[in-house]
């Protein structure tokens, strides 16, 4: 098809529903045309300005970058090439995402995917190829050491100098191991599908889609399990309930033989201890991120995260379900037993995910897009889960952990911080910390209004105020169990637990912690971060001496 009828078919964006933003250099528009249209095809609502820019307006930025600031922007897609990295266009896009005024719309910054255009490899060096192009090349001096700037903030900015940022390799890469677009797309929040599916015809003619793939995966469920049929219709007839019928019910399935109860106790044990550690650490950073007792949860949460299962889950003792949908319906989240983990959002494994089967987890922690998971096969797979990356990833974790002996479901050695450690890893590190009875109380009641979960100025114990004019909104206050920070990435409704903190390493802006129960993060302090970072390590050895 060519490039002229593929901007024709393409649909501008519905701004009224949730969507996806586009952000990409012109130069590769041959390639990002022809995905926007794919995306469409299969339903996604996506905003692209060659059909959602006021041409009559004098500026791209009139409609672009308000397009991302808009609550329904859930997710910007750039596209990673040697263009895009020195466009100045691209670089105020996705620094919108991250603006004050975005996050407070969007509660938090706008989650973006990078796509790599062609082979990249190695961010960095990648980057020097770029700036070496453009200082050889002919454009002139003024404008060769703009872009220069702009591609040295991507590097700074977004990419952080590293080559960590996990990118989407290029839809020609030679022995791809997951199909170009499914990996694109397990990162689309669903809500910005709201067309009906349209695929009897790939955009590329490359090549053509086989009857048997062009249909939505989900309806191949069982297959996608890895549930044979004739043994998920042998579950299913040992099954007391079946699923999915509207006289289902929930407390059969909480019902378990004395033997499979004794066989499942170790399993159970784990799952449960699993389960306090990430309740303890992620709530209330967020209440959608809690698993619920089984008991907690109503007759139509449980029914419907029911339908989740498959015939294989009445084997399964119920440990908790983590309810996704704001109205505590249970028709989106996690639902958990002792040997699977169910949710609608495990696309690539089908409808569960056998955490037993896992050898590894590999998350870097404060990541957006997902972690990879790697099994007892050596088999291995991208998820992501999105806004519950931190939470699910958390979890799996620890119990892998445990599984492979590298911890105990006993490791947890709580102990609570002591007001005299706060005030000695205080002084020690910043001269500039002062305590409680040295701030003001304009300083007090400020930190107070800052942080969500500080809840009363008799709590606090010491404060780190770099503001000139000493107002306790910016640097850290710190109260005998919780540190705040103002430069804290996740904002005002997150803190640090110091109870229970085992070890802090830093990475630059980064602050990577864990926890004696084994719970981890890693955490964006910008340029906070080295005070923290002394803070934290003095807090931690004057436990060990």
């Amino acid at each position: 098809m060519e490039l002229t009828e593929v901007l024709r078919e393409i649909r501008p964006c519905n701004t009224e529903n949730p969507y996806i933003f586009i952000s990409y250099s012109s130069e590769d528009k041959d390639l990002v045309w022809r995905d926007v249209l794919e995306f469409q095809r299969r339903g996604y609502n996506i905003w692209i300005d060659e059909k959602n820019l006021d041409k009559t307006q004098d500026s791209w930025r009139y409609n672009a970058l308000p397009a991302i600031e808009d609550m329904d922007c859930e997710l910007v897609v750039f596209y990673v090439s040697r263009h895009s990295l020195i466009s100045e266009g691209c670089y105020l896009e996705l620094g919108k995402t991250i603006e004050a005024q975005t996050q407070a719309i969007h509660f938090g910054p706008v989650k973006f995917i990078a796509v790599d255009v062609e082979e990249i490899g190695n961010i960095m060096e990648f980057s020097k190829t770029v700036y070496n192009d453009l200082r050889s090349g002919d454009l002139p001096k003024e404008q060769k050491q703009q872009r220069a700037i702009i591609l040295d903030k991507f590097k700074k900015d977004f990419f952080n100098s590293n080559n960590e940022k996990v990118r989407i390799h290029p839809k020609n890469e030679v022995n791809r191991k997951m199909d170009y677009y499914e990996e694109i797309l397990a990162s689309f929040p669903d809500s910005t599908r709201i067309f009906p599916e349209h695929r009897e015809e790939e955009v590329s003619a490359e090549e053509e889609v086989p009857a048997e793939t062009a249909e939505p995966e989900k309806e191949k469920a069982p297959e996608k399990a890895g549930v044979p049929a004739e043994k998920e219709a042998a579950e299913a007839a040992a099954c007391p309930v079946q699923k999915g019928t509207a006289q289902e019910d929930p407390a059969a399935r909480r019902r378990i033989s004395e033997k499979e109860q004794t066989e499942e106790s170790t399993h159970e044990e784990i799952i449960r201890h699993a389960v306090r550690v990430v309740n303890r650490h992620m709530y209330p950073y967020n209440v959608t991120s809690r698993f619920m007792k089984i008991e907690e949860l109503s007759d139509v949460q449980l029914n419907n995260a029911l339908k989740m299962t498959d015939a294989g889950a009445g084997t399964e003792t119920l440990i908790g379900f983590c309810d996704t949908t704001g109205l505590r319906t249970g028709e989106e989240g996690f639902l958990l037993t002792t040997e699977k983990l169910y949710s609608e959002k495990l696309k690539k494994t089908g409808e569960s995910l056998d955490f037993w089967k896992i050898r590894k987890v590999v998350y870097p922690g404060q990541n957006w897009y997902g972690g990879e998971l790697i099994f007892e096969d050596n088999s291995s797979i991208w998820l992501d889960f999105g806004f519950w990356n931190d939470f699910i990833f958390s979890f799996l974790n620890i119990v892998t952990e445990i599984k492979e002996g590298v911890r105990k479901v006993d490791c947890c050695s709580i102990y609570s911080m002591t007001e005299e450690r706060i005030k000695d890893a205080a002084s020690g590190r910043n001269k500039a910390v002062r305590y409680r009875d040295q701030l003001s109380e304009t300083q007090l009641k400020n930190a107070v209004n800052t942080y969500q979960y500080l809840e009363s100025t008799d709590k606090i114990v010491c404060m780190w105020d770099p503001s000139a004019d000493k107002d306790g909104r910016k640097g850290f206050t710190v109260t005998r169990n919780r540190l705040y920070c103002s430069g804290l990435s996740s904002g005002k409704y997150d803190y640090i637990e110091l109870d229970n903190l085992k070890e802090a390493v830093s990475d630059g802006p980064n602050i990577s912690i864990t926890y004696n129960d084994g719970y981890g993060r890693k955490l964006f302090f910008d340029a906070y971060a080295p005070k923290v970072y002394a803070f934290l390590e003095k807090l931690i050895t004057s436990g060990q001496e």
